[in-house]
């Protein structure tokens, strides 16, 4: 190891790479003690310079505080934080600011008033900007939990299924009882309609459209006075709901053939959002909304 007052050169060196104009200053050994307020603070060099010396040694008179190009340069062995607070207060940096009474803020002069006027004017404009942000993300997240029904499954898909249909359609399901056969039956117009919400990995199968026609026949085993031909049967489907809207696979052709045969609808839950957007948007009402589902079998499709 080398102490740095046998290094000076190789010193300046490193030290001018941090900050160039230390390169012009001459580093010269001699521990001294400069008096900052009530403390006494040392150093082992001095700078030897002749212009903007801020602070020097108490005995010898030595530089240990310079101004080089606006940057301050000590050599001062600063070691707690009230040294470094009193240090930057004697060259400058900072100051003590003596704290505003508070019968100050009575006093209004020069362009005070307009200023604050032009203040509380702003304010009211943030506050109305937050206002409409919080608006937007309260939207936002709503549209979320529609959307939640392209990926979702079991009670979470049929929970926000049950609310766009009773937005949608001006149904009524809290009164539906799940007895484990058809997820879900309303009236409306004197139309019945009963179906069945799925969400599956794969590809819409011929078992889910069988399993809406059992249900169809055992609700007319139930309810003999309704007549046949008064009652819709739907399929609402989040098939492929693991794989992006793009990379998914139609509807197989068979599929729809099958529920071609037995008179039912199937509505994919992309098909039954954009349905909702065109309510929400008012380019659709309800009884348009209902009427597709009344005059369409096989699949739904939105155009």
């Amino acid at each position: 190891k080398i102490e740095l007052k046998n290094m000076k050169t190789s010193l300046k060196e490193i030290m001018s790479a941090l900050y160039g104009p230390i390169k012009a200053v001459d580093l010269n050994y001699e521990n001294t003690t400069t008096k900052i307020g009530n403390e006494n603070i040392d150093a082992a060099f001095y700078m030897n310079v002749t212009q903007n010396i801020l602070l020097k040694s108490d005995k010898s008179n030595k530089p240990t505080a310079v101004d080089l190009g606006g940057v301050i340069v000590s050599t001062l062995n600063l070691k707690t934080y009230h040294q470094l607070i009193k240090f930057l207060k004697e060259v400058k940096l900072i100051q003590d600011k003596q704290d505003m009474p508070t019968w100050m803020e009575e006093v209004k002069m020069f362009d005070d008033n307009k200023q604050l006027q032009i203040i509380d004017e702003n304010n009211q404009v943030i506050r109305a900007a937050n206002d409409n942000i919080s608006y937007a993300m309260e939207k936002i997240n709503k549209n979320s939990e529609y959307k939640s029904i392209l990926y979702t499954s079991g009670d979470e898909l049929v929970k926000v299924v049950f609310e766009i249909l009773e937005e949608m359609l001006e149904c009524d399901l809290t009164e539906f009882e799940d007895k484990k056969k058809e997820d879900f039956s309303f009236e409306r117009n004197g139309i019945v309609y009963i179906g069945e919400i799925k969400g599956i990995s794969s590809n819409v199968k011929s078992q889910n459209i069988s399993q809406l026609e059992f249900h169809y026949q055992g609700f007319i085993d139930e309810h003999p006075e309704v007549n046949d031909k008064d009652i819709r049967q739907i399929l609402i489907i989040n098939h492929q709901r693991n794989i992006p809207l793009s990379q998914r696979d139609p509807v197989d052709r068979k599929q729809i053939e099958l529920a071609l045969k037995y008179g039912s609808l199937i509505v994919e839950t992309i098909t039954l959002l954009k349905l909702f957007e065109k309510y929400s948007d008012a380019s659709l009402s309800s009884e348009e909304c209902l009427e597709l589902f009344n005059s369409n079998v096989g699949l739904l499709e939105m155009r």
